[in-house]
Order: C-alpha cells, then structure tokens, then sequence
C-alpha cells in the first residue's frame, strides 16, 4: 500500500512538474530513477499513463483520470492525517476561570459550554463572584473583568467595550434631586 501512495505521488508530482526532468528535481532525483518508476507504475497498472516524445509530454485518458483521482486521494490521506494528529494534540487537564457574577451567568457560562464541547479532555472551572477576582490569590489562570490590571506582570487584552448605565426609581430621584448631578452621582448609594 505504501508503494502504491508512493506512486501517487510520484505521479501527482510529474503532472505538476510538467516533465520527468523537472520532477526529478523537485523530488532530488535523476530523470532515469523518475522515468523508472513511472514505467514500473504502468507496468503494474497495466496502462500507459504518460505519452513521452522528445518535445512533448502528454497525458493519457487513462492518465487525465488517475491524476484527478490521485489529488482526491493524497489530499485524503494528508487530511486524515491532520485530523489524526489534531487528536493527539487535545488539550487536556484543568482551566480555572473567573469573572464577576453577572458577567459569567450572561455572557461566559454559554461561552464555556460550547468551549468544554469543544475539547472534552479539557475540565474547566468557572469561578463566579459578587466581589473582584484576583489571578494569584484565586488561583486562575483567566480572569475576565472590567478594570485594567494594574499588575506589569499580566498579559491582560480587550476584549469588548461596554457602557454603564446609571438607573433611579423615580421617588430616590425626588429626594436626592437638588443635589445629585453627574459629579455627585457616583456618591449616591447603590447597588448591583
């Protein structure tokens, strides 16, 4: 089987070249090694694949064919064995996550779910809490928030941009009215 996918691409490669001569170079060979090869492929095929003259490099129908079907199949093989080699890169062990709660609960628990379907071998943890984070005493290895870190040592990137929105019941606003402005409204009592 070897042999045969061997072939295949020696042949894929000739086409490609546009010449014995050519390929030759391409795969750090002699024309002779090239051209013996090619015959030994026909001879066991039983076919003639390649008309060769002087000048002129041709291929056969039944060449034409095999050369279609011969892409189809290396690029198979070659797909076959990325996806072979995807699998034995997984990722594998623990992945701690933070973030403030209201965060987590609407915008990354749906986010980590569909990223845990992704990659099974992988355990993620997702911290949620009404108070900040923090990588080292927490022990994450990811921390969303809102504020820049003001650590030198951590990586940190935006990922979005978002607006606060400052909401009143309309009776609060009676009473705090003469006094509350833009200025003073981060002095008014809140909560989250």
């Amino acid at each position: 089987m070897a042999d045969n996918i061997n072939d295949l691409e020696l042949f894929v490669h000739i086409v490609a070249a546009g010449s014995l001569s050519k390929a030759a170079l391409v795969l750090d060979s002699s024309p002779p090694a090239v051209s013996r090869r090619l015959a030994a492929m026909e001879a066991r095929l039983g076919v003639r694949l390649i008309d060769r003259h002087a000048r002129r490099f041709q291929l056969t129908e039944a060449g034409a064919g095999m050369y279609e079907r011969a892409q189809r199949i290396l690029a198979e093989i070659e797909d076959a064995e990325a996806e072979a080699t995807c699998h034995s890169q997984q990722l594998t062990g623990r992945l701690r996550l933070g973030a403030m709660l209201q965060l987590g609960r609407s915008r990354l628990a749906p986010e980590v779910a569909r990223f845990a379907q992704l990659y099974p071998g992988l355990r993620i943890e997702l911290i949620l809490a009404d108070d900040p984070l923090d990588l080292a005493e927490d022990e994450l290895d990811i921390l969303f928030q809102f504020n820049v870190p003001q650590t030198p040592d951590i990586i940190a990137r935006k990922l979005a941009s978002t607006r606060l929105v400052m909401c009143a019941s309309p009776e609060y606003l009676r009473r705090r009215a003469a006094r509350s402005n833009r200025t003073t409204c981060c002095r008014t009592t809140a909560c989250a």
